[in-house]
């Protein structure tokens, strides 16, 4: 016979599951974003011009349709014979596609986005906004076991449940 902490510890497990299943399931119903790169490495100083599909299957209340640029430190560090792993967001941009408004059901349209690769202009990479980004997260770091992540995501902030998609890009310094 188990004890009864095995059982409240099973139910908390399934009704997180139940969860997690239940809001991509209500996500998906309200519609999608699709994102399109033409490519998914950069240099600095680069443009990253992208599509954002935006489909909606109910009536959706938006706050704000975006494309951003961001940043994320990982950092995983080995204690006591554990690893652990800290993500710091560490740079952000984004550029609206459009305000606050009405989507109705059944709406399709395709953004066209621009975000800038913060460039050194005619100095040096690390006087520029990325490279002063980076310098600092080098600096925090102080080990080998850290890396920089980069994405692009594609957010309709709605009433209710939000649309989103991520794709991973890869920035050279």
């Amino acid at each position: 016979m188990q004890s009864p902490v095995f059982y409240i510890i099973f139910g908390i497990l399934g009704l997180a599951v139940i969860w997690i299943i239940t809001y991509f399931i209500i996500r998906f119903m309200r519609g999608s974003i699709k994102l399109q790169l033409a490519t998914t490495t950069f240099q600095p100083g680069d443009k990253i011009n992208g599509k954002l599909d935006l489909t909606t299957k109910k009536n959706i209340t938006g706050n704000r349709l975006f494309a951003s640029l961001v940043g994320t430190k990982i950092t995983k560090t080995h204690r006591d014979g554990k690893t652990h792993t800290n993500h710091t967001e560490i740079y952000r941009f984004e550029t609206a596609l459009e305000e606050a408004r009405e989507f109705p059901a059944g709406y399709n349209n395709i953004y066209d986005f621009s975000l800038d690769v913060p460039a050194a202009g005619t100095g040096d990479i690390m006087n520029s906004k990325l490279g002063q980004t980076v310098g600092t997260a080098l600096n925090l770091m102080g080990g080998t076991n850290s890396r920089i992540e980069w994405k692009i995501t594609g957010r309709l902030d709605a009433k209710g449940i939000d649309l989103a998609a991520t794709k991973k890009i890869m920035i050279n310094l």
